[in-house]
C-alpha cells in the first residue's frame, strides 16, 4: 500500500479573522435525479474549531454552515475569482471518526498571491462521500458572496485532492457550466477503483489464489511468492505485469519501470484513501495484518519519489494494566474535582468511570466519564463516594477504588465554639457569636486569632467593627493581619500589638496609645514602626465609639474606610502594596492580633466578614451558542433566570467544563432573554 500524495506545509503570518455562521441553502441545481448524494452515516458529528490565521494582505473567515465547517480567505486585491477546494477521504470510524475538520487549500499561497480567493468545507459528515462533498462544496459559493458584502465571484474553479479529486471530476461532469475550470489532484473515483478491481481479479486468475477478507494479508504474501518482485518476475509475474500495463493505457516508454513500485500494491487497492499527510495511523490491527508493506509517494509539481517499504509487525495483544492509579481527593463544595489513570497494554482502550459501582455519564457538570480523566466541574455534597474506572482493551481491568470527599466551606464568622479559627496568645482570646476580645484589661497581653484555612488574598473585601470598650487612655492596639507564618502565629505584647515578629506578613494596625500617636499604619513582616497617622475626625482610641472598618483590595491597592458609628464621622485612605508578593502566595492566613502592656485596655472586634469582590463573566459568542468564562479557582457556580423582576435565581444546567484554569459554561441554543450571575463562596 502507498500514500498517493502529500500536501505542502504552509507558513502563515497573522492578519485578522472573522468568525461567522450562516445557514446556507443547497444550490438549486443539485440533487436532481441521478446524483442525489448517499446519506451520511447515522452518528453524531463533533465540529472542531475551524479558526485559522489569514496570510498577509488577506482576510480570513471561518465558522459553521449547513454543509459543516468552512474556511474562506479573500485577498485584499481580489481579482474576482474563487477556487473551491474539496478535501480527501476522512474515515468515519475510529477514535476521531466523528470529528469534523476543515483544512486549507494546498495551493493557498499561490492563490492569494495571484489575487484569487479560496473556500473549503469539512463536509457535513466523514466517509467516502463524493456526492455530499460536492453539494457542500458548491454551497460555499453562496456563502462566499454573503461574507464578501454581496459581491459574487466572476469565475469559480473547482479543485480537490484524493476523494476531493473525485468530487472535482463529478462536479465538472454534472455541472460543466457552473465552473470556469477544474483541477483534480491525485483523484480517486470509479475509474481508479475499477482498475484496482481488475488487477485483483487478474491476479486471482494468474496465481489460482482467491482473496478472502479474513486471510487477505496471508493471500497477498502467497501471491507475492508466486509472482516474484520487479524486475525478477516469475512467468506468472510477467503475465500479471503485462495485464497491468495493458489496462492502464497500453505499452509506452518507461511503463515497466513505473510499474515496479506499484506492481504488488495495485493488487490490494494501492493508495490508502485519505492518507495524504506526512504520517499515517492504521485502523485497529489483527495478527493477519502482520507482514503488510507500506510505502509513501511524495510529490510536488516537479517530481514524485517513492519511499522504501516499511514492513508492519503485529505483536500479540496485551491485556490492559493501570500504570498510574487514581488517588483519593478531598475538595470543598463548588470546587472542581478530578480523577485520572494511565493505562498500559495493547491500545486502543475504552474507559468507564463508576461511582459506588454505578456507571457515570457526562452531563452539565461531569465530563470525561468515558476517558482516562474524570472531571466534576463543581462538586456538591452528593458527589462524595467511591470512584473507580474500568479500562477495557483485550480484557477489562478495574482501577483501585478511591474516595471523593466533599466538605462544606467553613464560615469566617466569629462563633462561641471558635470553629474555623485558631486562637493563640499569652491567654486565649475569648470568642463568642460575632465577637472577639483581643485584650481584656489584664495588661501584658498578646493575643491572635487566625482563620485555620488559608484564604484567597489576591483580591478581597473585608469588614469589621473595632471598639475600645474601655474608652480613651488605653493601650496598645490591634491589627488586621495577613500572614504565611502559621495559623497559631502570635507576636509581641505591648507596643508589638501582638504582631511584632510575624513574618512574612502585611498588617493594617490601629494604635490607641497616645505617646505613639493614636491612628493607623500599614506594617510589613512583623516590624512595628512609629509614629502612627491620625485619621481624624475618626478618633481611634479617643472614645468608646464603635468604628466600622471596610477594606477592599484589588490590583495592588488596599482601600481602608473608617466610620464612627455614633458620630458618623468618616475617613478613607489608600495603600499601594503587593500583598501576595510580600506574604509569598495568593493565599494566606487571615485574622487579627492585639496587645496591651503596662497601660491596659479592653479591645473588641465584632461582625467580621470577608468575601471576594464581584467577578465579571467573560462572554464569547460562537455560532448560536454563548460561552461564559471565569477563573475556576473562585469556587463559583452559575445561576440564571429569564426575568429580572423575579426574585428567584436557579442553578444553570448548561454544560459546565474546566479548561485549564478557566470554568466554562456553554449555553446553546440561544432562546429568548436569559440573565446570569455567579454565586461565589469565599
Amino acid at each position: 500500500m502507498s500514500v498517493r500524495h502529500l500536501g505542502w506545509a504552509l507558513g502563515v503570518a497573522i492578519a485578522f479573522a472573522i468568525a461567522l455562521n450562516f445557514s446556507t441553502a443547497r444550490p438549486a441545481a443539485l440533487g436532481r435525479p441521478g446524483i442525489t448524494p448517499l446519506p451520511c452515516a447515522m452518528q453524531t458529528w463533533q465540529p472542531i474549531d475551524p479558526k485559522f490565521e489569514a496570510l498577509p494582505a488577506a482576510r480570513a473567515f471561518f465558522g459553521s454552515y449547513e454543509g459543516g465547517l468552512y474556511r474562506i480567505e479573500i485577498p485584499e486585491h481580489w481579482n474576482g475569482e474563487l477556487a473551491l477546494y474539496a478535501h480527501g477521504y476522512v474515515p468515519s470510524t475510529g477514535a476521531r471518526g466523528s470529528e469534523l475538520r476543515v483544512g486549507n487549500s494546498p495551493i493557498r499561497e499561490h492563490l492569494i498571491k495571484e489575487g484569487i480567493a479560496w473556500a473549503a468545507s469539512s463536509y457535513r459528515c466523514n466517509g467516502y462521500v463524493p456526492g455530499q462533498g460536492l453539494v457542500d462544496t458548491m454551497a460555499l459559493t453562496e456563502l462566499f458572496a454573503r461574507l464578501n458584502e454581496g459581491r459574487q465571484p466572476q469565475r469559480v474553479y473547482l479543485t480537490g485532492t484524493s476523494m476531493g479529486g473525485h468530487v472535482t471530476v463529478l462536479g465538472m461532469h454534472e455541472f460543466p457550466k457552473a465552473f470556469a475550470g477544474g483541477l483534480a489532484m491525485c483523484a480517486a473515483g470509479p475509474e481508479l477503483f475499477d482498475f484496482f478491481a481488475a488487477v485483483g481479479a487478474a491476479a486471482e486468475v494468474v496465481t489460482g489464489k482467491t482473496f478472502t477478507l479474513d486471510t487477505m494479508q496471508d493471500d497477498l504474501a502467497k501471491m507475492s511468492d508466486m509472482l516474484g518482485k520487479p524486475p525478477d518476475y516469475t512467468e506468472r509475474g510477467r503475465q500479471l505485469a503485462s495485464v497491468e500495463i495493458q489496462i492502464s493505457g497500453g505499452p509506452r516508454p518507461f511503463a515497466a519501470e513505473g510499474l515496479a513500485s506499484r506492481f504488488l500494491g495495485n493488487i490490494n487497492g494501492a493508495a490508502i484513501a485519505g492518507a495524504t499527510a506526512a504520517s499515517f495511523t492504521t485502523p485497529v490491527l489483527t495478527g493477519a495484518d502482520s507482514g503488510a508493506s507500506y510505502t509513501v509517494v511524495v510529490s510536488n509539481p516537479v517530481n514524485s519519489v517513492t519511499s522504501a517499504a516499511a514492513v508492519l509487525t503485529v505483536n500479540a495483544a496485551v491485556a490492559p494494566s493501570i500504570t498510574q492509579q487514581p488517588a483519593s481527593v478531598s475538595v470543598r463544595a463548588n470546587d472542581p474535582a478530578s480523577f485520572s489513570v494511565i493505562a498500559g497494554g495493547t491500545a486502543p482502550f475504552t474507559y468507564q468511570w463508576q461511582k459506588n459501582g454505578v456507571n457515570l455519564t457526562d452531563n452539565y457538570r461531569i465530563s470525561g466519564s468515558q476517558t482516562n480523566v474524570l472531571t466534576i466541574g463543581y462538586a456538591t455534597n452528593t458527589d462524595s463516594g467511591n470512584y473507580q474506572v474500568l479500562v477495557t482493551g483485550t480484557a477489562t481491568t478495574p482501577s483501585t477504588i478511591d474516595v471523593l470527599t466533599v466538605t462544606n466551606r467553613p464560615s469566617v464568622a466569629f462563633n462561641a465554639a471558635a470553629t474555623g479559627w485558631t486562637l493563640s496568645g499569652t491567654t486565649t482570646p475569648p470568642m463568642a457569636a460575632n465577637r472577639l476580645e483581643l485584650t481584656s484589661g489584664l495588661g501584658g497581653t498578646a493575643r491572635a486569632a487566625f482563620l485555620t484555612e488559608k484564604q484567597a488574598i489576591g483580591t478581597f473585601y473585608a469588614s469589621f467593627v473595632y471598639q475600645t470598650v474601655s474608652g480613651a487612655g488605653g493601650a496598645d492596639g490591634v491589627t488586621f493581619c495577613i500572614q504565611n507564618q502559621a495559623a497559631n502565629a502570635v507576636g509581641g505584647g505591648g507596643g508589638g500589638l501582638g504582631y511584632g515578629g510575624i513574618t512574612p506578613s502585611v498588617a493594617l494596625a490601629l494604635n490607641i496609645y497616645d505617646p505613639n500617636t493614636r491612628g493607623i499604619r500599614l506594617l510589613q513582616n512583623g516590624t512595628v514602626t512609629t509614629p502612627f497617622t491620625p485619621i481624624t475626625p475618626v478618633l481611634v482610641g479617643g472614645n468608646a465609639n464603635p468604628i466600622q472598618v471596610n477594606l477592599s483590595y484589588a490590583s495592588g491597592v488596599l482601600t481602608a474606610a473608617f466610620r464612627d458609628t455614633v458620630a458618623s464621622s468618616t475617613f478613607t485612605t489608600n495603600f499601594t502594596v503587593d500583598i501576595p508578593a510580600i506574604v509569598g502566595g495568593s493565599t494566606a492566613f487571615v485574622g487579627f492580633t492585639g496587645a496591651d502592656g503596662g497601660v491596659v485596655s479592653t479591645q473588641v472586634i465584632s461582625n467580621f466578614s470577608m468575601s471576594l469582590p464581584p467577578v465579571p463573566i467573560v462572554t464569547q459568542s460562537v455560532s448560536n451558542s454563548l460561552v461564559l468564562k471565569w477563573p475556576v479557582a473562585l469556587g463559583a457556580f452559575l445561576q440564571s433566570k429569564s426575568d429580572l423582576s423575579s426574585p428567584a435565581w436557579s442553578y444553570s444546567t448548561a454544560t459546565f467544563r474546566v479548561v485549564g484554569d478557566e470554568a466554562r459554561v456553554t449555553v446553546s441554543p440561544l432562546l429568548g432573554n436569559q440573565f446570569y450571575r455567579l454565586e461565589i463562596y469565599p
